[in-house]
């Protein structure tokens, strides 16, 4: 899977140890999203953490507070979107320096 790929689709395949597979899904130039599916939620947390994608959806998919950020990470999205991200990109930062002696 080295191509950015939407779906719906899904990849799936054996592997034999949770290195291997962090190992795989860090193996390309995209990141946007991931998904794991497990019965032991602490271990996907662990996992979630080394893998280099911007969301990371646990037994889930394409479920998303809107008040927290979405990014891709690597080649992958065109910036942040969401939470405080969109505040920013709908407002216009302005400073004003005043001399007052």
């Amino acid at each position: 899977m080295q191509e950015e790929t939407f779906g719906p689709v899904a990849h799936i395949s054996s592997f034999d140890d949770e290195d291997e597979v962090i190992v795989r899904a860090n193996n390309t130039r995209y990141g946007l999203a991931a998904t794991i599916w497990t019965k032991d939620v602490g271990r996907s947390l662990s996992v979630s953490q080394q893998l280099r994608v911007g969301h990371v959806w646990v037994n889930s998919w394409q479920i998303r507070d809107l008040h927290s950020p979405l990014a891709g990470a690597g080649i992958s999205g065109v910036g942040e979107v969401g939470g405080r991200s969109s505040l920013e990109f709908c407002s216009q930062p302005q400073t004003i320096t005043v001399r007052v002696k």
